[in-house]
Formats: C-alpha cells, structure tokens, sequence
C-alpha cells in the first residue's frame, strides 16, 4: 500500500468515523473474524475480488492476483482451491467475480481471458463459453456475474458497458446497457446481483451509482448520486444482495453501504486503514442467509467477516375501532408507533381476549361482528416484531353496545347520498335526509364542513320523520347555505350509549355553492404552477395541470403562447384525472414542445354556462425550451508503449481540459500525467515517462491508462485502455 501524508490520514479517518457514527444509528455491523496474509510485497499480494457463498455457508473467493479460486468454511478454514495463470481450462487471467447458482456450481468471471468457466463444488471443470468481442456471446472484460433463482446468468462488462443474461450452460439470452449517463446506460460497470425475485442490480462504477433492471433489462430505478452525503456512492465496486432484499455495495471509499430494494438508505460502516473492521478499497460481498456479511479487503488481502447487533423494537399504540362499537360492528385493532432502533421494519402480531379469556383463534387485527355480544369486552394485545426479537407488547379494549345504524333514504333526489340538489346558488336551500334504525335514539344530528373545515354551528339536530326506529325512521333537515365553496357533512346518531354505524356518517362531498373556480394542484412539480419542468429541450415532454372545483364542467382546457403568440392548435383538451367536481378533480396534458422559445399558458373551463374564475385562468410565463448541449467525446485512445514508457494519443471532438491517470491492474493509482491541461479539438498526444509517482521505474506488467475530458460548458467523457510495458 502506497505511503500516505500522516496528518492528512488521520484528519480523513476522524471524518469517516464520525459520519459513520452519526449515519449508521439504526443498524449496527460489528467485526466478528477475518482471514488471509496481509501484504508485505507485490508478489505476496493476491487482491481478493470476488466473493458469494453456497446454500450451506461456504465463501467462495476469486483472488485476482493469485488467478485461482479459493473455498472456505463460513469462519476462514481453506477447504479447497483451484485454478492457475493461463488460458487453458480451469486456468485463468485475472479472476475477478464468482457466483453460485442453486445446485452449487461455480461460475467465474475470467476478466481477461474474457469469458466465463463454471465448476462443480470441488472446482471441477464443467464448461465455458466467450470470447474477445462486443457481439452476443462476447466478452471485453467481464467483470462480475450473478446467478437467479430460475438458473440464468448474468454477466456485467467493464468495457463493453452492458449486461449479458445467458441459460446456465451459456447458451445468449438477451443483453442491456450502453455507454453513456442515461437510464440503462453504464460507465465501466463493475458488480451485479439478482434478487429473490429476479430483479437486478447493476453497480454503475463510473457513474457512480447503483442501477435496477427487470429479469429481462427494462429499467426500474437507480441511486448513489444524490441525497445525503451517507446515501451517496463515491466508488462504488461490488453489489450484494440478501433474502429481505437489501442491498449491500462495497465503496472504494472504503464504506460498505446498505440499502433497501428501491434505494432507500438504511446503514453504513468501514473507514480507511488496516484494522478490524476498517478496508483499503473493498471489492467482492457476499451475504449469508444468516444475514452475516463477507468483504474482500481487497489491498489489505483479506476477508472480512461481519455480524448485525439488534435492539427490539419500541412498544406500539393500539387503537381499536369503532371505539364506541355496537353488535353490528366489525372490530379492528390498528397498531403504530413502533419503531427499531437497528431501523429494521417492524411487523406486528395480534391477539385477542374476551372477557380476559385468551382467544386462542383470534390472531388478525380485525374481528367479525358475528363473535361479539351487548355487554362483552374485547381487549387486543399487539406484539412488535423486527424479523429478529419481540418488543414490548401494546394493547387495548373496548365494550360491545346495543346494535343502530344509520343509511341512505332513497327517495328520488337521495338514492346514494343525503342531500338534494347537489348543486346551486349562494342563498339556495338544501334538504337532508337519512334513516336511522335501532333502539329509539338519543339523537340525530348533521355535521357541515365548508371547504373542509367545520361549521361553527355544528352539529345541527334532525327532526323525526316517517317510520319507526325498529323498522327505519326518516330523520330530515331543510338549510339555505350562504357561502360560495365546497360543502361536505355527514350524520350522526346515539342510541344505548352506542354511536350508530353506517355509510352516512362517513364526510360525503356536496353540495356544491357558487360559481366554478381553477386552482394550482399543488402536486410535487406543480405547488405554485400548472407546468413541470419549467424548462427543456426541443422535443421535451411536458406535465401540465389544473384543479376544478364546481358542478361537473362541460370543459377544461389548455391555452399555449410562442413568444406571446397564440399556438395555432388552441384550445386543447384536457383529460379528467383524480377527485370529484365537487371536491376539486384534476385535470391533465402532456404535451411534446419542439419550438425554442419562452413558452406561456392558461387554462379555461366552463359549467353550466359560466367560465372558471382563479389564478389558472391568467396567463403564466413557462417553461423555457433550448436546444439540446452538445456532449464531449474522446475518441480513437490508443496506447503504445515506448522506449522508456508509454504513448497516448486521441482526438478531442471539442477543446477541452484532460487529465490523464496512469492505474496498475487493481486500479490503484500510479502516476497523474496531466491534470485539466487545456488542449484543443482534433489529434492530440501525451507520454509517460514509465515511472511511478515515487519517480522509481514502473515494473513489467499490464497498466490502465484513463483519460478524462472536460468541455467548457461542464460536459465530461472519460476513455479507458489497457497497456502493456515490457521491461
């Protein structure tokens, strides 16, 4: 390992530690063993790669250095290995990614042979295919490979950025991927994994991130450029995942992250050095169905193995509802407010007493009316779970009443609600009805809400009407309403100390009072306009939104401006998405822009004869619409040894700033020729000495040559070739 300032070590390991400290409080991994010989000179070191592990707990080991696999017990005793420098079957050239499929076969990722072998258990040799190439089938370094559950084969390409999936005798599949920063595009892709459910993982290196991909390469999600510093990848390597579906990727910054499926960020640890616990450029990860954790330590030479710590989960609040229930009523315990400190999700388990008698049957939250009685008590004890210990149990009670509900009359004008009209003038007067059955009522009552707030006269009483409460009685009540918005109410009855149940008393929207209005949505993308994003490129799709509230409308449309002049397919028509009228619906358009220009727009809408009112109706500037950026390329890298050294040359397509980076095969540094060295468009060239950044000579040996440029408006691309120096 290369000598490092000793100051400047320890200022970035107490920084490390620290974010470490502060980020990986809800789950903890703590050192448990490590195995192999710690380097002490270039021909000891063998730079474990790759890592996986069998159904039974074995660790699998491809050592890059040493070309040959090595197999373990789960605690570091060698069982066996296999393999040697060469080309020849069960011989390899750079051994970097290993994976087991269901039966116990290996399969070996022989990076620059370029193609993948599969053994037995035992490191008997079975079959291979690839070879030198970018077609189906092909290889330019393979880099790591992951088996499914059904059996198939994925292989990731460093250099040919993509995915390959094959049967598990080799036969091509499918493939994904390309160069570039797009969704399901890669920059030097280095790891892959494939979930319980076929899912897969794909660890972007050069893009810095993780990407997730269908069985088949449609393109899911992906993470590790943004959010919060402990979200973020640096350099990411190796990606792993468990039976939960965690996600675990190794980082040159010496971390090893975890994740949930979708990215979510759950824990980290590791910082930079030689102790437990600690790496120097983590590669190969493996995980146990255990949960035990398995890191190559790649520039340390070891394995290092690691455990989860776990603190039950915190006591729930159990709510039972109805809290006031009657025999008609259906119970359900809902529990909330539990939490992990280790930040594992927390289940729940039910159980059900009645009268204090345990109820050996009743273990779900809900409990069917058919079970209860007038006069019993029901208690229901909720345990928390964190998929590993029990925490403190919550629970609560409630006591059966006399059975009443409340339900919709039906007359003409209430078929489905409790009101009529459904609509009208400020000052226009709205009749109510519901029918009430039970034991005589202590009372019936309407509750209104304007714009969804109560009103301050609440709650209103109903007088009796038509019928009786054993069979069905009519309660009703006439009310002029004076205020332009959106109303809403909902009955309520008592009856035995027991509140009525039923669809009315339930909020129901209506009616509606006043004129029809336009609003903002108020979506994420749309909290102040109509329109997201606010700026594109020629070509680009964009959202545009409304909110309606009114009667149901004969219209909702969109107006579009070029430069302030009307677009000249006005008006458009807008398509009805979620919500009500009464209550406020949305409206939405998508709509391609291939003009550049400053685009501007409004919306109109009309019921019954009259226009929308509201902010929406005004002209709003946006979005903004350029042409696209020209993207930075370095193309025709060649690398040609020389007398002393080396030669690169390429063509820039634009002027651009380069630095270039001279890496062993690890992809440990060697020597920084240039760093931002403005250079111009077309044919350019750069040499290298052949000595390391201490000066000495380089050995005889395979090196990286990287090239990144960087164009005047921020563009980067960045070229790899390989190099071969004869001493």
């Amino acid at each position: 390992m290369m000598r490092r300032d000793v100051l400047k070590s320890a200022v970035c390991m107490c920084v490390v530690l620290m974010l470490a400290a502060t980020a990986a409080q809800a789950q903890i991994y703590t050192f448990v063993t490590k195995w192999g010989i710690p380097a002490t000179g270039l021909e000891e070191e063998s730079y474990p790669a790759g890592v996986a592990l069998d159904a039974s707990g074995h660790v699998y080991v491809a050592a890059c250095s040493n070309s040959n696999i090595q197999k373990f017990t789960s605690d570091g005793s060698l069982i066996t290995k296999w393999g040697s420098g060469g080309t020849g079957n069960g011989q390899f050239c750079v051994a970097r990614g290993v994976a087991i499929d269901g039966s116990g076969n290996v399969y070996v990722a022989d990076t620059q042979n370029h193609r993948i072998q599969k053994f037995t258990s035992s490191g008997e040799f079975i079959t291979k295919w690839g070879t030198e190439g970018t077609g189906n089938g092909q290889f330019n370094w393979p880099y790591g490979v992951a088996v499914g559950t059904s059996g198939h084969v994925y292989v990731v390409e460093e250099q040919n950025h993509r995915v390959q999936k094959f049967t598990a005798n080799g036969a091509f599949i499918t493939k994904w991927g390309s160069w570039g920063i797009g969704n399901g595009q890669f920059q030097y892709p280095s790891g892959i994994a494939v979930d319980v459910s076929g899912k897969v993982y794909v660890v972007d290196r050069g893009n810095q991130r993780v990407q997730k991909f269908t069985s088949s390469g449609a393109y899911i999600a992906q993470w590790g450029t943004t959010g919060p510093y402990d979200q973020m990848l640096h350099s990411p390597m190796r990606v792993a995942v468990d039976g939960a579906d965690n996600v675990y990727v190794s980082d040159y910054d010496n971390k090893i992250a975890k994740f949930t499926s979708s990215g979510e960020f759950i824990t980290k640890w590791g910082s930079e050095g030689t102790g437990n616990g600690q790496f120097d450029h983590p590669d190969g990860i493996g995980v146990s169905a255990s949960g035990n954790v398995y890191v190559a330590d790649s520039n340390n030479s070891r394995i290092q193995k690691f455990a989860r710590s776990n603190t039950p989960p915190t006591q729930p609040t159990v709510v039972i509802s109805p809290a006031s229930p009657n025999t008609a009523d259906s119970l359900r315990a809902n529990a909330s407010g539990s939490t992990d400190p280790d930040g594992d999700p927390v289940t729940y388990k039910y159980q059900w007493y009645k009268n204090g008698v345990l109820q050996t049957d009743c273990v779900w939250p809900g409990l069917g009316s058919w079970r209860t009685s007038p006069g019993q008590t029901w208690r229901c004890v909720v345990t928390p779970n964190d998929g590993i210990d029990d925490g403190a149990t919550g629970e609560a009670s409630v006591t059966i009443g006399d059975s009443s509900s409340l339900a919709w009359v039906g007359d003409t004008g209430f078929m489905s609600d409790g009101v009529d009209p459904n609509s009208g003038a400020v000052g226009a007067e709205f009749r109510f009805r519901v029918k009430f059955t039970g034991p005589s009522p202590e009372y019936v009552r309407l509750l209104l809400y304007r714009d969804g707030v109560p009103h301050p006269l609440n709650p209103f009483a109903l007088t009796a009407g038509k019928g009786s409460p054993a069979t069905g009685q009519v309660f009703y009540l006439r009310k002029t309403l004076n205020q332009d918005c959106a109303w809403s109410y909902q009955f309520k009855a008592r009856a035995v100390g027991a509140l009525a149940a039923g669809p009315p008393t339930a909020v129901t929207a209506g009616p509606f009072v006043g004129s029809p209005r336009l609003a903002w949505v108020g979506d994420t993308g749309f909290v102040g306009d109509g329109v997201d994003p606010n700026s594109g490129d020629i070509g680009a799709e964009f959202r545009f939104r409304v909110k309606y509230t009114g009667s149901s409308p004969e219209y909702v449309r969109l107006f579009l401006y070029r430069d302030g002049m009307a677009h000249p397919s006005n008006p458009f028509l807008m398509t009805a998405g979620k919500g009500s009228p009464t209550t406020g619906q949305v409206f939405y358009l998508r709509k391609t822009l291939n003009r550049d220009c400053v685009w501007s727009y409004r919306f109109k809408a009309r019921a019954e004869g009259i226009l929308a009112t509201g902010p929406p109706a005004a002209i709003a500037t946006g979005p903004t619409v350029s042409s696209k950026s020209v993207v930075m390329t370095v193309a025709s890298l060649a690398c040609c040894p020389t007398a002393v050294g080396a030669q690169m040359t390429f063509t820039l397509s634009a002027d651009a700033s380069i630095t270039c980076e001279v890496l062993n095969i690890a992809g440990r540094a060697v020597k920084t020729i240039v760093v931002d060295r403005p250079m111009a468009e077309g044919i350019n060239s750069l040499a290298w000495d052949g000595r390391n950044a201490a000066g000495l000579r380089a050995p005889s040996g395979v090196y990286l040559v990287r090239m990144t440029a960087t164009a005047s408006s921020g563009a980067r691309w960045t070229s790899m070739r390989t190099l071969s120096l004869t001493r």
